[in-house]
């Protein structure tokens, strides 16, 4: 009896396996079809080449054209990353003493700024919205590092964020308490985004690697480097 009943169970799984691609045996079913109505009409043969031939590319067009439309409702491949943001705070630079304010006041000469400090960063990614629907974005995980120092841990996954189309936005990870000289920074990135439909958020992207953060001593950034982990590897 259980030997029967893995056997019925094993051809419905295989049904089920085929239903999944039943549309893509459509056009041929089509072509099927018409030849034998015209075989069995006792059409001439040519007549029923020629039909067989003209249904065929139709049916090659309609799947293609359904292909397409399925591709363009997709969210797949849609949400992509422009950058690596790196955003900053800055602490105030200090003040020459009295003697060096005093000459310059006298001389005219234009004095040096001072070296800056940060104090606390994120690093996060912009993506873009590139379908012609919002789409729903999910942060679904993240852990970033700079300096040696990592931020708080929090909560994942965040709520999801629906982007419209054209739209971008930044995803990052929490703040990092840093209080570093403004130089050149490394660090790394790991930040898992989920996205799809309002409510199917089924498909995912990965932004992993390291990454290089260049800042002038006077606290100008002057750009941020992503490298990716599967480039290092």
């Amino acid at each position: 009896m259980f030997i029967k009943f893995l056997d019925w169970l094993g051809r419905f799984q295989i049904i089920q396996a085929l239903g999944h691609y039943a549309w893509a045996y459509i056009p041929a079913l089509w072509v099927v079809l018409t030849g034998s109505a015209g075989i069995v009409g006792g059409a001439p043969l040519m007549y029923v080449m020629v039909a067989v031939t003209v249904v065929a590319a139709f049916a090659l067009w309609a799947f293609q054209l359904f292909s397409v439309q399925k591709d363009y409702n997709s969210p797949l491949n849609k949400l992509k990353i422009l950058n690596t943001v790196f955003a900053h705070d800055l602490a105030p630079a200090e003040e020459h003493n009295r003697q060096i304010r005093r000459g310059v006041a006298k001389t005219k000469l234009i004095v040096p700024a001072r070296p800056r400090r940060i104090t606390k960063c994120q690093l996060g990614v912009e993506v873009l919205n590139t379908a012609s629907f919002p789409i729903s974005v999910i942060a679904w995980s993240a852990e970033t590092e700079l300096y040696g120092k990592n931020p708080p841990r929090t909560k994942y996954p965040k709520l999801p964020a629906l982007l419209q189309p054209g739209g971008t936005v930044w995803i990052h990870d929490e703040p990092i308490e840093l209080n570093a000289p403004c130089e050149l920074l490394n660090g790394s990135i790991n930040i898992t985004i989920r996205y799809g439909k309002p409510g199917d958020e089924k498909y995912t992207l990965v932004h992993n690697g390291t990454v290089e953060v260049f800042m002038e001593p006077v606290g100008f950034l002057k750009g941020v480097y992503f490298h990716p982990a599967s480039a290092a590897a």
